[in-house]
């Protein structure tokens, strides 16, 4: 008996802003995404593609992976991402994780904050 897995691929394309968004340039990224059977939602594969920012991207993204990029997080960047139930962060050179950064991501099971050599542990008061 033989298995078929079928896995439905998507590109998923984002507006990201780059470094040249201040010059009022905004740089189009595209993630593609599959279903994922594990995480039971789209999974959105950005690794190394030098993002700066979390990708705005669409769909019920429940597994996404952001390592080996240069990603600087703000406060709430994965709000628009409820459904999220795997993050890979490894290797982005992180320095802080603000406080809010996870508000929304309630599902969230598994984080890869691996090869950070500039994260600090922060004290919240």
């Amino acid at each position: 008996m033989f298995r078929v897995r079928a896995f439905i691929f998507i590109l998923v394309i984002c507006k990201v802003s780059s470094d040249a968004s201040s010059k009022g340039h905004t740089q189009t990224i595209s993630c593609p995404t599959q279903i994922s059977k594990t995480y039971k939602g789209l999974f959105a594969n950005c690794r190394g593609l030098n993002l700066t920012t979390v990708p705005d991207l669409e769909g019920n993204i429940a597994a996404l992976d952001l390592s080996e990029n240069r990603i600087n997080l703000t406060g709430s960047d994965f709000m628009r991402y409820p459904y999220l139930v795997y993050l890979n962060l490894e290797g982005n050179g992180l320095n802080r994780l603000p406080f809010d950064v996870f508000t929304g991501c309630g599902k969230l099971k598994f984080l890869n904050l691996k090869q950070q050599s500039k994260l600090q542990p922060q004290i919240i008061s």
